[in-house]
C-alpha cells in the first residue's frame, strides 16, 4: 500500500483551539513530515515531555542511549554536552532549510550535540564497524512538547557520502487530571 507521512506533531491537531493551530503550522513548517513513522504512540506514564528529556537524553540521564548503543553493538560511544544552535534551521531536512518559512517557530529551548560511534555493518564488503557520527538537535516547547531530530552520517564505508539519515522523536504530553499539575502521560513517535 501507499505509505502515508506523519505529520508532526501528531496530536495537537486536534485541539481545535486557533492558537494552536498556528504553533502547528508553524511547526510543520519547520519540522516537514518524514516519510516513515517506526514507533507510534508508546506511551511513558507519570512522565511529562520535559521529563522524559530529562530521564532518557539530558546529559546526565540516568536511562542514556549510551549503554542501549552499547549493548547492540556499538563500540567507543562518545556523546557531547547539549549546547545552544547556532544555525538559521532547527531541522536537517534540506526542505526545511531552502523554504521561506513566514511563520516563527513558537518559543523554545533549541539545543545541539554530538555523538559518534563506531556501527556494525554487517556486511561482507567493506570494514566490520563504520564510523558513525550523529548530531542531534532538540526544541523543547513546553512540558507537553518536545521534538528532537537526528541526523547520522556513516564514514569509511562504501558510498557513505551518498547518504544520512533522519530522525524525528515527538514527544508529547496529556495531563490527565486537571485539578493536579502532576499527572501526565508522554507519547513517544518516531519517524525516519
Amino acid at each position: 500500500g501507499a505509505i502515508t507521512p506523519v505529520r508532526t506533531p501528531t496530536k495537537h491537531s486536534i485541539q481545535g483551539r486557533s492558537h494552536v493551530k498556528v504553533m502547528d503550522d508553524a511547526i510543520q513548517n519547520h519540522f516537514p513530515s518524514l516519510e516513515h513513522t517506526v514507533v507510534s504512540d508508546i506511551e511513558f506514564p507519570g512522565l511529562n515531555a520535559l521529563e522524559f528529556f530529562s530521564v532518557f537524553l539530558a546529559d546526565d540521564a540516568p536511562y542514556s542511549f549510551k549503554e542501549f548503543q552499547q549493548t547492540r553493538g556499538d563500540v567507543d560511544v562518545v556523546y557531547g554536552n547539549w549546547d545552544r544552535i547556532r544555525k538559521d534551521s532547527v531541522s536537517f531536512l534540506p526542505e526545511a532549510r531552502l523554504q521561506d518559512i513566514s511563520t516563527k517557530l513558537p518559543t523554545s529551548s533549541q539545543r545541539e550535540r554530538v555523538c559518534t560511534f563506531k556501527t556494525l555493518t554487517n556486511s561482507y564488503f567493506g570494514p566490520p564497524y563504520a564510523n558513525a557520527k550523529k548530531t542531534q538537535r532538540v526544541c523543547k516547547f513546553s512540558t507537553r512538547l518536545v521534538i528532537i531530530e537526528s541526523k547520522t552520517e556513516l564514514s569509511a564505508i562504501p558510498y557513505a557520502d551518498r547518504f544520512y539519515v533522519v530522525e524525528r522523536w515527538v514527544v508529547e504530553a496529556v495531563k490527565h487530571d486537571p485539578s493536579s499539575p502532576m499527572i501526565y502521560t508522554s507519547t513517544l513517535s518516531v519517524s525516519v
